[in-house]
């Protein structure tokens, strides 16, 4: 779990008998889901069976949010609390529990959207599927918000945005508490991606660093120079190492936008979810090209029907000879099927070539 590009927090408070979790950025489709499981398991295995959900995100994958319900629904009590913004299947996963947010909160609810390509026959069985989980999220926001279907199809022709006092009004939260949520300079960008029109500003600094005189000699050690460096020469160093930091991000960025624009060029992912997946190997890259890898590209239709046509000719009378000019896709499947056969025709072809 450590190793996945999840951004959950998870923390078992055994005394006061909770387990609380966050969200903070996009829910990963293949992961996210998995990682609710496991800490899931975890808290009802001590007995605990209260958990509160802090949410911070633009949404994600909708069969994540989906199965992220089924998993909270274990337990006997779930709260949840917005941070700075709710969208889409955040939206879906606050929209099955109590929910409270901050008067800054924001939130946006828009149709399910999937990415899919394949034949006409693949293409029609993905637009039933997208059918039904539309289906699926306008009756969970009709019953949350005491709404006709026909008006959550009003509601939702396009991004559906609300303040925290609408979002009350219509239903999906049931608190406003006093306060503001933290927000970063990454919950920013995240908002500002999602098309947010109201962009608050940041209240965190993440990861301050604050240097006084008495770390000099700590800091000279760290960057291993003579303990007499000057602070000239301390800050040439840094800079250096500055340089250096985001030399290597740039190549990591680089190979990452490589991987994921060959796997759009194969076809195993949509263009519009180039910026997803280049997110994800920047953050974890092999875990990242295992899961390209293990996407199967769609073989294209001249290739399926000449091997069709090739299949539909007679091979009985065929030497190896003829196979590995004429289809050597077919000696691959001959020799799955039928060693022995792949056997004698070598045989026979390696007599044919000593005479």
């Amino acid at each position: 779990m450590n190793n996945k590009p999840s951004n959950i927090i998870a923390k078992i408070n055994a005394q006061a008998g909770v387990l609380g979790l966050s969200i903070t950025g996009v829910i990963y489709y293949g992961w996210t889901a998995s990682d609710f499981s496991y800490e899931v398991d975890r808290a009802i295995k001590q007995g605990i069976t209260t958990a509160t959900v802090y949410l911070n995100t633009q949404g994600g994958s909708v069969y994540e949010a989906t199965e992220i319900v089924n998993q909270l629904k274990r337990m006997s009590s779930v709260t949840v609390t917005a941070g700075a913004l709710v969208a889409s299947a955040g939206t879906y996963i606050m929209a099955h529990f109590p929910a409270k947010a901050y008067k800054s909160s924001q939130f946006m609810i828009h149709k399910p959207i999937t990415d899919f390509y394949g034949n006409i026959d693949q293409l029609k069985a993905e637009e039933k599927h997208l059918e039904n989980l539309t289906t699926q999220y306008r009756e969970v926001y009709a019953s949350r918000f005491s709404k006709t279907t026909e008006e959550i199809d009003q509601l939702w022709q396009q991004d559906y945005w609300l303040n925290a006092t609408e979002a009350k009004e219509l239903g999906l939260i049931t608190e406003i508490t006093d306060g503001d949520p933290e927000i970063t300079t990454e919950t920013i960008a995240m908002m500002q991606a999602c098309g947010c029109k109201h962009l608050p500003q940041p209240n965190v600094v993440t990861n301050p660093k604050i240097i006084t005189p008495m770390d000099k000699n700590e800091l000279i050690s760290a960057l291993g120079m003579a303990a007499n460096a000057t602070d000239e020469q301390i800050k040439e160093r840094i800079a250096a190492l500055k340089q250096h930091e985001a030399q290597t991000k740039a190549q990591a960025s680089a190979r990452a936008e490589k991987l994921v624009n060959k796997a759009i060029l194969d076809k195993k992912i949509a263009a519009d979810k180039k910026d997803l997946y280049i997110s994800l190997a920047n953050a974890d890259y092999d875990k990242t090209a295992a899961l390209l890898d293990d996407i199967e590209a769609p073989k294209p239709a001249s290739q399926s029907i000449q091997h069709t046509a090739q299949n539909a000719t007679d091979k009985s009378n065929w030497s190896l000879n003829d196979y590995l000019t004429k289809d050597p896709q077919a000696l691959e499947e001959l020799m799955a099927s039928d060693p022995q056969k792949v056997r004698e025709l070598n045989a026979i072809y390696q007599q044919q070539k000593n005479k």
